[in-house]
């Protein structure tokens, strides 16, 4: 088929989307709050209510107030996530419109499941609406993914250099020296993220798809702010 006889299937499938695509959008979220209904109802359906209460009238008030203050944090630091990625993508916004996507994606993408589909969608269009695109959203998603694995090799590797004694896990108990040398790997892991940034790279290319790298300022803070998310 030729070039010319394509285009009015091109535009044809570009007017099939402007004009249903609002209508498609909301029947696919529409779907997924289904499945998410479905699957909370199969998760919830041997708790009974009084359970509930029981379970926190047991809890001190005190208790409950530092839960809501460290979840607070841990979303706190999670918008960081976002405009630290603007800023690594060249695309600077203020900390309102970064923290708006941010919240409403991890809020939707921890709660429902289905990070990529939720919350990417949540971000998309919080961003769109600023002026990104869609590899700019796909960027901010990559580089926000990559402090918080960054954030759990560091936290992993402090905690299993930090645990006095054996560690118990499922049954086993892993021996302090092995904990050493766990964390020690962890660490290195770790350590090697920061190569290309020492050697001056600012750029790296992922199956034909450009990835700016951060500053060693920027992975620093990237780590720390994902560490205070997964310590909150």
């Amino acid at each position: 088929m030729t070039e010319t006889a394509l285009e009015p299937e091109a535009a044809g499938g570009a007017a099939f989307l402007s004009h249903y695509g609002r209508a498609i959008g909301l029947a696919v979220v529409l779907v997924i709050m289904g499945l998410a209904l479905f699957a909370l109802h199969q998760l919830t359906r041997e708790v009974k209510l009084q359970d509930v209460r029981s379970a926190l009238s047991s809890i001190s008030a005190g208790r409950i107030a530092l839960a809501f203050a460290f979840a607070t944090l841990s979303y706190f630091a999670l918008t960081i996530y976002d405009v630290l990625a603007l800023r690594i993508i060249g695309r600077p916004l203020p900390w309102s419109t970064a923290a708006t996507a941010s919240f409403t994606s991890y809020a939707l993408s921890h709660n429902l499941g289905f990070s990529a589909l939720t919350g990417g969608a949540a971000r998309y269009r919080v961003y769109s609406a600023a002026g990104l695109d869609g590899p700019d959203v796909a960027r901010i998603v990559a580089i926000a993914g990559g402090a918080f694995w960054g954030g759990v090799l560091f936290v992993a590797a402090a905690a299993l250099f930090f645990h006095d004694g054996a560690l118990a896990i499922g049954g086993m108990h892993i021996s302090r020296v092995v904990c050493l040398a766990i964390g020690t790997a962890i660490l290195a892991l770790f350590l090697s993220i920061f190569i290309p940034i020492a050697r001056g790279k600012t750029h790296v290319a992922i199956w034909k798809w450009d990835l700016p790298l951060p500053t060693m300022k920027q992975a620093l803070a990237q780590i720390f702010f994902a560490a205070l998310d997964l310590a909150g």
